[in-house]
């Protein structure tokens, strides 16, 4: 672990997660949240590809900016390349699933 991560800070987060303080409403209410940014961007005439990689960058990169931030994780820079690597790629599924089903859920209102 990096040295300039507050312990004390992680701890908390790490137990939050481990009692179970963060469980299925949070990850829904989560996931929520950042769908309604995916509604947003269709709004402001992003779609597509174009949109979900918007999508992508939002909310990767406040991850990037808040964790830090909150001193519960180190910058994205600390960790290596396997590690950011995998962090990516889970972001990348997320906003390509929310970028689906988005485009799923307008065709289906369209009709």
């Amino acid at each position: 672990m990096p040295k300039d991560i507050n312990v004390a800070a992680q701890e908390r987060f790490a137990a939050g997660v481990n009692s179970g303080s963060f469980d299925v409403f949070d990850e829904v209410v989560y996931g929520t949240g950042w769908g309604g940014v995916r509604g947003l961007l269709a709004s402001a005439g992003l779609s597509g590809a174009t949109a979900t990689v918007a999508h992508l960058g939002l909310v990767w990169g406040s991850e990037q900016v808040v964790l830090p931030a909150l001193n519960v994780s180190a910058p994205v820079f600390k960790y290596g390349g396997k590690a950011t690597a995998t962090d990516l790629l889970h972001h990348t599924v997320y906003a390509a699933a929310t970028g689906l089903a988005y485009s799923w859920l307008d065709r289906s209102q369209s009709r």
